[in-house]
């Protein structure tokens, strides 16, 4: 008998799949097994279709059976296990936010996506900091591992369907660390190069308000906007308010200073207000398609009562005749 089995994506309840594979061998466990797709014929597709439970509108139908590669001497190629690893990963999303609006689902995807990056980043960036030698490797080192612990447990988060608990833990921790690294380590040396760090921060500020305003909550986003506006503050009175600058270098400080804050107002404003109206689009979407929906289900049942009423009628005709 076939197995009915959730369909991939968000917000399709009215879509099911059909899947039929042996249960006896798993691709896992058999290196030299591949699956491939089989298409049904259109009369085997309606014997199916007959054998769905009511309220389901249109169908996918897959069934894979068990082949032996033949160009591999029975090993799966990397390309396939690549597929096959990245399928299970999106399955496995998929399944934590089913039933969900389709705006979560695609908010977990790309958060999902972005700790990926941050994680395949970190290494690359710790290679970078023992090959050219960078001063202060140790600080260095210790936000790289901060941020990549962050993003793992950002990660399991998501794939466990707490999305709102990985973007705030992830924001504040990059935030955090950034910003404290900067200062214990500013306290203790003079940075050579001021300037040129403030603006490097600035940068990484920037981005990480963005991230806190799209993936955490309102209350972690302003949090995070005052931690950065703190940082930036602090960072021109402790580094750059005392520094041997030239004149022209004294100017860009300051402007760096005021500009600075500026920019970080009006892009948290502007930030807040455009996921503000994406929300409220995806909100109008839903009660629409709610709406629809009731609509049918309304329809189906007055067909059905109507359908009731003529057969019982017809009855009741065929009966006095």
């Amino acid at each position: 008998m076939p197995r009915q089995t959730a369909p991939v994506g968000f917000g399709r309840p009215d879509q099911i799949d059909i899947e039929r594979t042996p249960k006896r061998i798993r691709p896992s466990q058999s290196p030299g097994i591949r699956i491939r797709p089989l298409h049904l014929t259109a009369g085997r597709q309606t014997q199916l279709r007959k054998t769905l439970p009511e309220g389901i509108d249109s169908v996918r139908i897959r069934l894979h059976y068990l082949t032996t590669s033949p160009t591999t001497g029975g090993a799966v190629p990397r390309h396939d296990q690549m597929r096959t690893f990245l399928a299970s990963y999106l399955e496995r999303l998929d399944s934590a936010y089913r039933g969900q609006p389709f705006f979560i689902g695609l908010k977990a995807r790309l958060l999902a996506l972005i700790t990926l990056v941050l994680i395949a980043f970190v290494p690359i960036n710790l290679v970078k900091i023992g090959w050219a030698e960078l001063p202060f490797s140790v600080p260095r080192i210790a936000v790289n591992l901060i941020v990549l612990v962050a993003s793992l447990l950002a990660l399991r988060a998501t794939l466990l369907g707490r999305l709102q608990r990985a973007g705030n833990g992830l924001a504040l921790a990059m935030a955090l660390a950034v910003q404290g690294a900067v200062f214990l380590v500013g306290m203790n040396v003079v940075p050579q190069q001021p300037l040129g760090l403030g603006l490097q921060i600035f940068g990484y500020n920037l981005v990480f308000l963005m991230f806190a305003i799209v993936f955490g909550s309102r209350r972690v986003a302003t949090t995070v906007f005052a931690i950065l506006l703190a940082g930036h503050i602090a960072y021109y009175l402790v580094f750059l308010r005392h520094a041997d600058l030239a004149p022209s270098l004294r100017f860009t400080a300051e402007t760096l200073l005021r500009d600075g804050l500026l920019v970080m107002g009006l892009l948290f404003a502007l930030a807040i207000t455009l996921v503000r109206m994406i929300e409220s689009a995806n909100d109008r979407s839903d009660e629409s398609l709610r709406a629809s929906r009731q609509v049918n289900e309304n329809l189906e049942r007055l067909v059905s009562e109507r359908t009731h009423e003529l057969e019982t009628a017809r009855d009741q005709a065929a009966e006095a005749s």
